[in-house]
């Protein structure tokens, strides 16, 4: 575990020639990637989202990441300027390391606890929303239906809710 920065920086670089060259060779931490030809590379480079709360995560968000993947409880267990103050600062140190702070966006997890109203989850996803502004919002029901028919109800249930405000 703590070497998982260096390998995760590692597997950044790696993934950044990988997208661009026909020929790769990599000496990565702990393995070896013999000269190989990439056929196969993507029209646009993909969008890399980390997450993390750390320092050196936090940095690695503003010097290397696409995005930042912060993760919202409900209920609540922190005020929601602790993340609008986190991506704010992530994205001052993005325009210190020479990046468009702008291009830095946020993927927002929300987990809803077991027994949480519906109610209370739309409340809470339209405030932490309108406060961070994602560019993406996951709700994750996971814990709070036990069928896909109870799942797909909540979620139109919940879209209903958000959309009214």
């Amino acid at each position: 575990m703590s070497e998982r920065g260096k390998r995760l920086d590692d597997l950044l670089d790696l993934l950044e020639t990988w997208w661009a060259e026909d020929t790769v060779a990599h000496e990565g931490v702990g393995y070896a990637i013999a000269e190989s030809h990439v056929a196969l590379k993507p029209v646009r480079k993909p969008p890399v989202h980390l997450a993390g709360f750390g320092e050196k995560s936090l940095r690695r968000v503003a010097e290397r990441a696409d995005g930042w993947l912060p993760v919202w409880s409900v209920p609540e267990q922190f005020p929601a300027d602790v993340l609008t103050s986190t991506l704010a600062k992530i994205r001052a140190d993005a325009e210190r390391a020479g990046r468009d702070p702008k291009a830095v966006g946020a993927a927002l997890r929300v987990n809803a606890a077991p027994g949480t109203e519906p109610e209370i989850i739309a409340e809470s996803v339209t405030k932490i929303v309108a406060a961070l502004e994602p560019d993406h919002t996951f709700v994750d029901l996971t814990y709070l239906t036990s069928s896909v028919d109870e799942h797909l109800d909540l979620t139109g249930k919940l879209l209903e809710l958000v959309a009214r405000g």
